[in-house]
C-alpha cells in the first residue's frame, strides 16, 4: 500500500546537512487522516507525518519521516499555499528530520 497525501514544499537555507534525512529533497507528501489522499509518496517526495505534543502547556505541531527514528529539528520548514493544510497547522510546519543517531 502506497502512502498518499498532500504535497508540501521544503523551505531551508542553502546549507543542507547530510544528517538531515530529507537532504537534497525539495518536496514531501504529508500523510495524515485530515489530509486528502491525492498525491503518492515516492523516493523524490518521501512521506512525512504530523506529530503534536504538549510543550509548556501549549500544543506544538511538527512533521517527521514515517520511518521510526530519533529525529530533531534541523532548520527546515514545510508549507503549501493549499488551504487544506490549515486542517493540521496554521503556520509553516517545522520538519524534524535531523537524525540524532548520526551526530
Amino acid at each position: 500500500m502506497k502512502n498518499k497525501g498532500l504535497i508540501l514544499e521544503i523551505y531551508r537555507s542553502d546549507y543542507d546537512s547530510v544528517i538531515n534525512k530529507m537532504n537534497g529533497i525539495k518536496s514531501v507528501v504529508l500523510v495524515d487522516k485530515a489530509m486528502p489522499e491525492i498525491f503518492e509518496a515516492s523516493e523524490d517526495m518521501p512521506a512525512v507525518k504530523i506529530v503534536t505534543r504538549n510543550l509548556f502547556g501549549k500544543d506544538y505541531t511538527h512533521a517527521e519521516p514515517l520511518k521510526p527514528g530519533f529525529y530533531a529539528f534541523g532548520g527546515t520548514f514545510l508549507y503549501t499555499s493549499d488551504s487544506r493544510l490549515s486542517a493540521v497547522a496554521k503556520y509553516p510546519i517545522p520538519l524534524h528530520d535531523r537524525q540524532m543517531n548520526l551526530e
